[in-house]
């Protein structure tokens, strides 16, 4: 069963069917959180640049340089 909004006055007790249309909503949202997170990283792997010697300055996180000259990858981190 889907999880559908309800809104619970104070003091009301919340039933056993209820905690677990919860828990389904938190575990679809936490999924489609997961999967935003594993596009957004597979994004930043692919930006990548190349040249000849170290990267100088600064570059989004995620970003591959290769210094061609030497063949070295440097990966910028946060």
């Amino acid at each position: 069963m889907p999880y559908t909004a309800r809104d619970w006055t104070d003091g009301e007790l919340v039933t056993a069917e209820d905690l677990d249309r919860i828990e389904q909503g938190l575990a679809a949202t936490t999924a489609k959180a997961d999967a935003t997170a594993a596009t957004v990283d597979g994004i930043k792997l692919a930006n990548s640049s190349m040249g000849t010697g170290a990267p100088t300055g600064t570059a989004p996180v995620g970003w591959y340089y290769t210094d061609v000259a030497t063949g070295d990858v440097y990966r910028m981190e946060a």
